[in-house]
Order: structure tokens, then C-alpha cells, then sequence
């Protein structure tokens, strides 16, 4: 929400008075600005409901007002004169309800850069005309503004150049458009605080919506046209207008509004949003500060604030935006984690405050108390209602308060007459006092009793002041269970114990282990984080001496801009300046030839981290050092003070630092971050996994939490997909009609006339012969017969100049095992084979694509839709197409992306085969990831697993998006039953995020595939069975096993999940092609021996094959 300085602080020290008490004024505006000359003329006739005698009104200096009225003398008097400001009063002649102003001159405060913490390198004006652009707000005083009369209405008529357009609240009535000029005419009759007026050369998009039974307009007001931009937020729009009506009530403007502005801003108005060029082109903007600020036309523009008592409304509308976003992500727990480590980090020290006196954000402790606690008190409201009831409570809240001044106690009264139970213990201690409870388990006792076990255990508040009144889940994992018992216990004292009967022994207890809570966490319930170092009391920067004079300058400009991140007190320092690092405070080593850079690696590898002369290992996840820029943060205990934080920053690019300056502050809380080039573009991120929280207590050494019931979000998003239709396809596919859909036989003709009808429902073009969207070719079965085959293709054709000579390929195989044949089990020939996940979960997913995107997308390559026939007797339909696709052909195409077995995703990572054939699959995913919520594994290893092979063999870059192995892959028991429909869901939405960005993508993806070695020979088929099933997100040396087929040999040998597999009769088994490999090399009946590593230690076992 933004706000002019001088008007906030005049809102903030006037009490607003109640609406009904003061209804709004009326300003009829007649605006003509001439941006070249600065200048706005200005006719303001300002109606009162009822006539006034005296007033005070504030306008911008120099603007030399002219006051009348058309029934008597005025007495005006320039009462005072501050900076810009000038305050006239003006006596009225009695009877009186209206007042004219007229004025004409310029407003021009030059933008201004703020090192404040809180202003993320953006730059700021009080009020700006210029020929880039307009921007006057309240805090411009470009309007008359009169003292205790803080709500109005308005009709605007605004004058501008031609070609220039106008953004205001409310809604635009009519726009007339000449050769000299442009006028555009506004009006709004709800009540607003202030009037915003933005101008500029814009191109403008529009999309009605129908909400509620009212249309509404979604904008996009840009300054360089951008059709596919302007969809992705005209979509975006109206997608959150609609979950948002359903869960508050109806959208109380007649349009939204995103507008580019001509300088980096993040500000929302009603009605609209003011983004930066830079920020609307964020990928992850849509789904973080996009819905934040159209939420806040309920609460904020919609239901005002009374500042007096505290801001309620920021915390509200983080809680339905930013964290609402996240539960429907399934990182709920993540974000309220990540936001009581904020708290902790910026806040319980010295800077805390009640809400009651939270006003606005200007500081990371007022934004993690304002926002944070805040939002956490409404989560623990709902957690205390219920969903059902908490959400009655918001829509009472907001049909009440539409357009009017509500409070806390206001939102107490709503929800205790919604519950009706009395809330005033809850609301006063929330608001109204200052810190947060602190919680430690201080004991437990197991007590067995016949065929009863009693877990007692005692819970303590360590915080000096309040005792607070706490709902707290409990979690206990039981032996033999895979789920763990919740309960909710209530404590009203310091120190209380309690009681829960268990039906089992207990092998672990977690107090709040969801971050339920508001609470001031324990130092080990939380990652070390740059939280620590920007929330530090004092911290020292160390930069290099021993470097060049340019990047010497660099860190020292880089250690500047740390300095204004947040910490009290800072000291920049050389290293050659100081003998150690300090003992009891937070410090920052910059560069890799700092000379205590090797002192915090060894530091550092307490965590999985790796450093090599080339290389940065954390994880799975390696990265060059070459044009990086990299950022750790551990945390140093020692024995005479309490643990703080110590961080490495390097970068081997001076031109890196600028960038990474502005950057890092909003990665505040990662315990470890790289980027890459100068700009610095973000290539990975991440916390520190956390371990031995006091609010657990193991009673078997070891034992893992068992796994928690998870919540539902609040609202579900608003589905772009069909998944009924997906679900639909996948069962036909599969039915038992279809036998398998077999090489050659009459189901596997029926499911390719099934596709072919839906690529035509959906208005794809024909991309086959004739004008068809068959594509044929010949193949022979397993007795020589030869059948013809078909790829299925159609297409949604590209609009750009140049870029639609250009093809991007979407396939998947659609074909099957029919009875067993070409990779028959023991005992299931004869046997249909149905293949729901193998591949009718690809098709379905590939057809829902291709009707949304026919139906929304515009894109600038075509989008080549195919259907491949003949993958599992080697391929064939996908070799054919490379080979022979003539209308758009592969030596055209940017990439493919090939979707198989996608059916089984569940809770699982995403995996994703073949990212290794371009340089920019890690970094796609890696952004999708952020942006969806959407988890992938990238398999490093090059696998022969399917149709994007064919495209490897063609020199195309090419992805398979795989939902993971399973104990029923090829064989009968891969059913439609067992398919994970919102895991299809989740794969479609990450496949429409690959599309939309290589559709659109100007530059060619970066081929890595001259080192891939795919042999072209038919592969030798394995004869045997070890019932292993691989984790394909495993990237270390060695196979290791995600599951064990049961009565296998690998089950018969002891083997279990997790086990690493490095070594059979003395081959080492490196990765999934060694042992696939060694496989076929080997004979039923054959005994082998095992090397495997289970918990680090080595292992020997023997097993003895089995026929497939």
C-alpha cells in the first residue's frame, strides 16, 4: 500500500472519524496536464453534504490557487507553509456546500533513491509529470485536500497529449481520441482516501469477467505492447478475482488494473496496481505479489483501516494471498516457519511492539511483527474455529465494513458472533501485548499399563512477562505406524504437564511441529539464515586486500550495501586489518581470496557442502564457479556466548556485486544462494535441513516423525484444468475394451481415433498427410506380421514474423504392452496389459494442454502436438516422425518435451530425464519450481528411457517428465485406479509453464549433446530379475534403491529402500545405466553377490536371479 509521506503522516496524527459521522465529499475534477512542460491546470468544484462555514485545505506550493463560489464572498488566508505544502483557511459564506478551486503549475520531485532497508532498491517521488510519465498520489497534494474530511468521492475528466492514456480508481466511462489530444473521463462513487492519477503513452489489454453477475474489467496498461505479457496478467487477474469473490464476497471495483510504470515500484491503489517494468516481468510475480495486491481491494480499499488501534489489514491479506498461495502449494508449514524465524530474527530483539501499534511497514522488525504476527493471530483464529467457520467470520466481516473504518475489536465482535464464543482473551493478548511465547518441553515419562500406554509430558513458557492462553498440536509417532497421533492440548499456566493415552509404545513426540503457533522459536528450530546477519545487532564486513583495485572497490561497495540491510551497527573492515574473526558477533567474509575464506569453508562443512577448485557441491546440486556469485550462511557456537551467524560471499565478477547488492536482501531468508553472470540471475537457493528441536524428544534412538495429516487450503485455486476430462481419458485408454493397446491391434486403433477426435475438439490444426493428423508408417510384431502404425499430430500454429518458421514439440507415446508383448513379466503373458500410467496419464495430460492452450495461448512458434505410436517396441513412432516430418520439420525445432508415465506422482519430486541435452532445462525447472511450488529432480545420468531420445539423435534438445518407478510398471496391475490425479495436475501445470516460455523464447536453448552417447542398436532385452525399483532422484555414485518389488530376489536378499548398491561380483555399479547394464549380462537361476552401503557402512549380500 503506498502513501504519500506528508498525507500519511497527516492521516496518522488526525483520528479518521467514522464514515457516517463524516460522509465523503465530492471532487469534480477537469485535469489538463502537459507532461513536456511538468505542468497540470486544474478546475476542482469540491461539493459538502452539508454547508460549511470554515475549513482547512492543503495544496501543493506554488500552484497559486484561485477559491470561489457562486453565492458570496469567500475570506481566504495562507494559514501555513511547509516544504511543498501550503495550508490556506477559507470562511464560507453561511449555506454554502461548495467550493471552487482553480490552479496551474508544475510538480517535479526528481526521483530519489532511499538506502533504507525496507525500500528494495526502489527509488521514490512525492509527485512526478513528466514526459516519461505521470505519477501524483495524495502525498503530491496535487488536489485540494480538506482537514478532517479524509474520505471522497470523485468524477475526473483528464486532458492529455495524443497517444497518452490515464489510470485512475474507479472506472473509465469514455475515452475520446483526436489527432491533438487524448480526454479520458473517470468516475468512482465508493469512498476513497485519496485520489491517485497515473499517465503515459500506454498500450492497453482488457478482458471481461463475469464475477458474481457483475462484469468486471482486468487491464493491463503497458508501456511497450506485449500481447503475451498482458495475457499472462489478464489471465492471472481473473483467476484470483474469482477464488477471492468465493471466499470473501464480491469484488467491490468494476475493474483491476496492472499499469507499468516508468520507474521500479511496487505500489497497489484501488482498483489497480503500480509495478516496474523490471517487476512485472518476474516470473514468480504472479504468484506472490500479484494476488497480494489484488486482495487488498477487499481488506485495506475496501474495508478501511482504523490506524488508530492498529493495521490488521496488511497481516490479513498476507495471510490470504502470500501464505493462502503457499498452503495451496502444499509450503504452508514452510512459510509460517520461515515467517516466525523473520520474527526471531528481526523483531525479539529490542525492536518488538504490540499490533495495536502497528501502523505501516518502514523496517524488516515492522514488517515481521505487522505482518508476520499478524498473520500467524489469524491463522491461530482459524485454527481455533474452524475453516467452515472462519471463513462465515471473513464474509461477515467485509459485508459489515464495506467501505467503512473497521478495527481489531470490530473483527473480535464478527467472529465471536459468528462462534459465538467470547474471543476477548484471544484478541487482548494477540494485540494488545508486546513479544511472544517461548516454549520448551522440560520432561516426558512413558507409563505402560496392561494393554494401555500413557505419555506424559510437561510444557513450560520461558518468556519473562504475559502467560499466555495456547492451543497446542501435539504429534506422537507410535511403533508400527506409519501416521502419527495429533491432538491439541491447552495451556493456561507457566508450567503445566499433561496426559494422552496411546494405543501403542511411543517412538517420538513433536510440540507444534506444523508451526501452528505464534511463538518466539528456539535457535535450533531454525536454519541459519540471512535473517541472522541483516537482523544482527552488530556486524562485521571483512573484504579482501589482497585483489585488484577494481574488485577491492567492488567488495567495498558491496560491503556498503550490507551495511544498509538491516544491522544496528556495522563495521567494514580489510582482512589484513584484523588478527580473527570475532568471538560474540555476526560477520561477513567477502571474496575467495579474503584470507579467512578457508577458516569459514571448514566452518561450513558442517553442512552438505562441498568445495573444489571448479566446483560448488550442495546437495545433489553441483555448479561451476566460473561467472558465479555464491552466498553461505552457518551458524559458530562457542563456550562464552550464544551462537551467531557467519556468512561467505564470493564472486569472481566485479560487475556481479551492483546486482548482488540489490538482489540479496530479498533471498533474506535462504541459508545458501549462487547466481550467475553480471546481471545476477538466481540459479539455486535454499535453508539448511534442521535437526535436534527442544520440542522433540526421541524415545527411540533415531526414529523419524511419523507422517501428519496435512490441511486443506483455505480455498482451493481456481482450476485452469479439467480433470474429470484428464481422468476421463485415462480411463478409456485403459479400459479393458482397448486390451492393452497392443502393436497392431484394434484397441490401439480406437485410442488413436480417440486422440485425433479430441485434437479437433480442440481446434488444433492437421499436422499429418493429406491434411489429416495421421502420420503412417509400418512395423512388424513379435511374429513378423507387419501393421501400419500411426503418430497422431496437430497443431497450434505460431503468429510471430520470423519465430514461426519455428517448431516446439509436445509428445507422448500412447501405445502399450496389449498382452505382454514386447517386454512380457514371468507369468503375465496373456495377460492385458492396461498401461493407465504407462502412457495414457502422458496423453491426458498432452490433450488437456492442447485444449487450453488452443483455446488461450497465442504463441509465437507453432506448437506441435504428437501422439507417437510403436514407443515400447523401441520407439518407432517418434524415429519415424524425426526422419520424416516434412510441414515442420525437426531440423526447425527449439526443444521437446516428452510426457510418459506421469500418472504416479503423489508426494514424490517430479523427475525430469534428459535436462542434460541443454544448459537451460536445470535453470527452467529450477524457476518453475518457485513459481508453481512444483518440486523436480533433474536425472544427470543419460538414459535410454524414451521418445525425447529420438530427438537427442536429431540434435534437439529434449525432456521426459516422469512421475517416478513403481512395482507395477509393465504389468497388469498399472490400472487407472491407482492414478494420482492432482499429481496430473501438477505435471500440466509445469508443462504449460515450459510451453508458454520456449513457445516465446527469442534465443535457441544451448545444445549439450555432442558428449551423450545413445546406442542406435536395438536394445539387448533383460532377461532376468534382481525387484529393485531405482530413485531416479538420486545423484550420487552408486544405485540406490527407491523401493523392493516383494517375493523378489532383492527382497529374498535383504535389500531395503534407500540402500545404495555399488558393487555386483566385483563390477562397480555406478548409476542406473551400470546396472542396467550388468542385468543384461546375467542368467536366470544365477546367484550374484552384493556390495551395497545401508546408513554409510558397507554390506555384503547374495541373491539369486529370477526370468522376468
Amino acid at each position: 500500500m503506498n502513501r504519500g509521506l506528508l498525507f500519511l503522516l497527516w492521516l496518522i496524527c488526525t483520528p479518521l472519524l467514522a464514515l457516517e459521522n463524516h460522509p465523503p465529499i465530492h471532487h469534480q475534477l477537469d485535469v489538463k496536464l502537459v507532461p513536456q512542460r511538468q505542468t497540470l491546470s486544474v478546475i476542482d468544484r469540491i461539493s459538502f453534504t452539508q454547508p460549511l462555514s470554515d475549513l482547512k485545505l492543503i495544496l501543493h506550493a506554488g500552484l497559486k490557487p484561485r477559491f470561489s463560489t457562486d453565492q458570496g464572498e469567500l475570506q481566504v488566508r495562507l494559514d501555513h507553509r511547509d516544504g511543498f505544502a501550503e495550508r490556506y483557511e477559507i470562511s464560507l459564506p453561511k449555506g454554502v456546500n461548495h467550493l471552487t478551486v482553480e490552479y496551474t503549475g508544475r510538480i517535479h520531485h526528481k526521483l530519489t533513491s532511499s538506502r533504507k532497508e525496507q525500500s528494495r532498491g526502489f527509488r521514490n517521488s512525492a509527485g512526478l509529470i513528466d514526459k516519461k510519465g505521470i505519477f501524483l498520489a495524495a502525498g503530491s497534494l496535487w488536489y485540494p485536500q480538506i482537514e478532517a474530511h479524509p474520505y471522497l468521492t470523485f468524477n475526473m475528466k483528464v486532458t492529455l497529449p495524443t497517444g497518452w492514456s490515464s489510470v485512475t480508481q474507479g472506472h473509465r466511462q469514455n475515452s475520446q481520441n483526436s489527432s491533438e489530444q487524448n480526454i479520458d473521463h473517470w468516475h468512482i462513487d465508493k469512498p476513497q482516501d485519496e485520489i491517485y492519477l497515473i499517465a503515459a503513452e500506454f498500450t492497453e489489454y482488457q478482458k471481461i469477467a463475469k464475477l458474481q453477475g457483475k462484469p468486471v474489467s482486468a487491464q493491463v496498461f503497458l508501456r511497450m505492447a506485449d500481447q503475451k505479457l498482458a495475457d499472462r496478467y489478464l489471465q492471472a487477474t481473473v483467476k484470483y478475482l474469482k477464488m477471492y469473490e468465493q471466499l470473501i464476497g464480491a469484488y467491490p471495483y468494476s475493474k483491476f488494473a496492472l499499469v507499468e510504470n516508468f520507474w521500479e515500484t511496487g505500489f497497489g491503489m484501488p482498483s489497480f496496481t503500480l509495478l516496474g517494468s523490471r517487476v512485472i516481468r518476474l516470473p514468480f510475480i504472479l504468484n506472490t505479489s500479484y494476488p497480494h495486491e489484488i486482495l487488498h481491494n477487499w481488506w485495506g480499499n475496501g474495508v478501511y483501516v482504523d490506524f488508530d488501534s492498529g493495521n490488521w489489514s496488511e497481516g490479513l491479506t498476507a495471510y490470504l494471498a502470500d501464505h493462502l498461495i503457499k498452503e495451496q502449494q502444499n509450503q504452508g508449514v514452510s512459510y509460517r516457519q520461515q515467517s516466525l524465524q523473520k520474527y526471531r530474527d528481526y523483531a525479539a530483539k529490542q525492536r518488538d511492539f504490540p499490533l495495536s501499534a502497528f501502523k505501516s511497514r518502514h523496517s524488516s522488525a515492522t514488517e515481521a511483527v505487522g505482518y508476520g504476527k499478524t498473520l500467524m493471530m489469524f491463522h491461530m483464529l482459524r485454527k481455533q474455529l474452524g475453516d467452515q467457520l472462519f471463513t462465515k467470520g471473513l464474509r461477515q466481516f467485509y459485508q459489515q465494513y464495506e467501505f467503512k473504518i473497521a478495527s481489531f475489536a470490530d473483527l473480535q465482535r464478527t467472529f465471536e458472533a459468528i462462534s459465538g464464543e467470547s474471543l476477548a482473551s484471544f484478541f487482548t493478548q494477540w494485540i494488545e501485548y508486546t513479544g511472544a511465547p517461548e516454549l520448551r518441553l522440560k520432561s516426558s515419562r512413558i507409563d505402560r499399563q496392561a494393554d494401555k500406554v500413557r505419555l506424559q509430558f510437561t510444557l513450560q513458557q520461558l518468556q519473562p512477562d504475559h502467560v499466555y492462553a495456547l492451543n497446542i498440536p501435539v504429534a506422537v509417532s507410535l511403533t508400527n505406524q506409519t501416521e502419527a497421533q495429533q491432538s491439541v492440548v491447552t495451556m493456561t499456566n507457566r508450567k503445566q504437564t499433561f496426559e494422552i493415552n496411546l494405543p501403542s509404545t511411543p517412538t517420538r513426540l513433536d510440540i507444534d511441529p506444523q508451526f501452528d503457533l505464534f511463538r518466539k522459536l528456539a535457535l535450533e528450530e531454525t536454519p541459519p539464515a540471512f535473517t541472522q546477519i541483516f537482523g544482527s545487532t552488530k556486524l562485521l564486513v571483512i573484504y579482501p586486500s589482497n585483489t585488484t583495485r577494481e574488485m577491492k572497490k567492488a567488495w567495498q561497495d558491496f560491503a556498503d550495501d550490507i551495511s544498509h540491510m538491516g544491522p544496528e551497527q556495522v563495521t567494514i573492515i580489510a582482512d589484513d586489518k584484523i588478527e580473527r574473526l570475532p568471538e560474540n558477533s555476526a560477520a561477513v567474509v567477502l571474496g575467495w581470496n579474503n584470507r579467512f575464506t578457508k577458516h569459514v569453508q571448514e566452518m561450513l562443512k558442517q553442512h552438505p557442502l562441498a568445495f573444489t577448485a571448479d566446483y560448488v557441491r550442495v546437495d545433489a546440486e553441483q555448479i561451476s564457479r566460473q561467472n558465479s556469485a555464491f552466498a553461505w550462511v552457518t551458524r559458530i557456537r562457542n563456550q562464552t556466548s550464544q551462537p551467531h551467524p557467519l556468512a561467505l560471499i564470493t564472486a569472481d565478477l566485479p560487475d556481479a556485486l551492483p546486482g548482488l547488492g540489490r538482489k540479496i536482501p530479498h533471498y533474506h531468508k535462504y541459508s545458501y544462494l549462487a547466481f550467475s553472470g553480471t546481471e545476477p540471475k538466481n540459479s539455486l537457493k535454499g535453508r539448511w535441513p534442521v535437526a535436534n528441536s527442544p520440542l522433540t524428544r526421541l524415545f527411540t534412538p533415531g526414529a523419524a516423525r511419523a507422517k501428519l495429516e496435512s490441511s486443506s487450503p483455505l480455498i482451493e485455486p481456481v482450476l485452469v484444468y479439467n480433470p474429470e476430462k484428464m481422468m476421463q481419458t485415462v480411463r478409456y485408454l485403459s479400459d479393458q475394451q482397448l486390451q492393452g493397446r497392443g502393436l497392431g491391434s484394434k484397441g490401439l486403433d480406437l485410442a488413436a481415433d480417440y486422440i485425433a477426435a479430441a485434437f479437433k475438439k480442440a481446434g488444433l490444426k492437421p499436422g499429418g498427410e493429406q491434411q489429416e493428423y495421421f502420420q503412417y508408417f509400418h512395423a512388424n510384431d513379435d511374429q513378423g506380421k507387419s501393421h501400419r502404425l500411426k503418430n497422431i499430430i496437430g497443431i497450434i500454429p505460431g503468429r510471430h514474423p520470423q519465430l514461426s518458421q519455428q517448431n516446439l514439440v509436445i509428445g507422448a507415446h500412447y501405445d502399450h504392452l496389449g498382452l505382454g508383448w514386447p517386454d512380457v513379466r514371468e507369468n503375465n503373458r496373456g495377460k492385458i496389459h492396461f498401461g493407465a500410467d504407462d502412457n495414457a496419464s502422458g496423453i491426458a495430460v498432452m490433450l488437456e494442454l492442447a485444449r487450453i492452450l488452443a483455446k488461450n495461448h497465442k504463441p509465437d512458434r507453432n506448437i506441435v502436438f504428437v501422439a507417437f505410436s510403436g514407443e515400447e517396441a523401441g520407439r518407432l513412432g517418434s524415429k519415424h516422425y524425426v526422419k520424416h516430418q516434412q510441414r515442420h520439420p525437426v531440423s526447425e525445432t527449439i526443444g521437446m518435451l516428452n510426457l510418459d508415465s506421469v500418472g504416479r506422482l503423489f508426494d514424490n519430486k517430479l523427475i525430469v530425464l534428459g535436462a542434460e541435452s541443454a544448459s537451460e532445462w536445470p535453470h527452467i525447472f529450477r524457476g518453475i519450481g518457485f513459481v508453481t511450488g512444483i518440486e523436480s529432480a533433474m536425472v544427470n545420468e543419460p538414459l535410454d528411457a524414451s521418445d525425447q531420445i529420438s530427438f537427442h539423435d536429431a540434435g534437439i534438445p529434449a525432456v521426459q517428465l516422469f512421475s517416478g518407478a513403481h512395482t507395477d510398471y509393465h504389468r497388469p496391475g498399472d490400472t487407472a485406479d491407482k492414478i494420482d490425479l492432482e499429481g496430473m495436475i501438477k505435471v500440466a501445470e509445469v508443462s504449460k509453464q515450459i510451453v508458454e516460455y520456449l513457445a516465446a523464447r527469442e534465443e535457441p536453448m544451448t545444445i549439450q549433446l555432442s558428449g551423450i552417447q545413445h546406442s542406435h542398436k536395438p536394445p539387448k532385452q533383460r532377461k532376468v530379475s534382481l525387484g529393485t525399483i531405482p530413485d531416479f532422484t538420486y545423484q550420487g555414485n552408486g544405485y540406490r534403491l527407491g523401493g523392493v518389488v516383494p517375493n523378489s530376489p532383492a527382497h529374498n536378499a535383504g535389500l531395503k529402500k534407500m540402500d545404495i548398491i555399488v558393487g555386483i561380483d566385483q563390477t562397480p555399479i555406478k548409476g542406473l545405466r551400470d546396472l542396467s547394464i550388468t542385468l543384461k549380462s546375467l542368467k536366470q537361476g544365477q546367484t550374484i553377490q552384493i556390495e551395497y552401503l545401508r546408513d554409510g557402512t558397507t554390506n555384503q549380500t547374495s541373491a539369486q536371479l529370477k526370468n522376468r
